[in-house]
């Protein structure tokens, strides 16, 4: 049975696929959700203080993206890490894709790019890390038929071998 559902769906997404091929949520070209060219064009971020967004890249002891020694009394984050620039046109295409055009397969490719990111900056995990999606509102999450956080959160949880406690925070 499961086979057979299988098949099925995989059917079913190449005959969506045929009517209506991707599009790269930069440029618009056929073929591609994010084409090589605009994955070039978005805008990193390096690890920065939450607070005050002074570089802070990873040394020693001290993680990238911690909260510099100024900032501490002012915050609760201890560090932070964005590496992509969320008002670049294809990287708010994909999100908006994502969330509201259903397209679960950029999850993976949001992925691709944190984990990337994380491994030129030299961000790290310990072994018992959580990763932990940001829970949804109920009624969007069963309109939509999924969570985005936790799509991603899944991703890098196999990238990186952590765990994804996708029920440790309620909404």
């Amino acid at each position: 049975y499961h086979t057979g559902v299988m098949r099925i769906s995989r059917m079913k997404k190449m005959a969506l696929d045929f009517l209506f091929p991707q599009q790269c949520c930069g440029c618009g070209q056929v073929g591609l959700l994010l084409c090589e060219s605009c994955r070039g064009s978005l805008q990193r971020v390096p690890p920065s203080c939450f607070v005050c967004k002074r570089l802070v890249p990873a040394r020693e002891r001290v993680p990238a993206g911690r909260t510099c020694k100024m900032c501490r009394p002012s915050s609760s984050v201890y560090a932070f890490f964005s590496p992509l620039a969320y008002q670049d046109k294809p990287m708010k295409n994909m999100i908006h894709a994502l969330k509201y055009g259903r397209a679960q397969e950029l999850a993976e490719i949001f992925a691709d790019m944190l984990a990337r990111d994380a491994a030129k900056f030299g961000v790290s995990f310990p072994a018992d890390a959580l990763l932990i999606p940001i829970p949804l509102d109920p009624i969007r999450e069963q309109r939509r038929g999924f969570n985005q956080a936790e799509l991603i959160a899944k991703q890098l949880g196999a990238r990186w071998e952590l765990e994804v406690a996708s029920g440790a925070l309620a909404h």
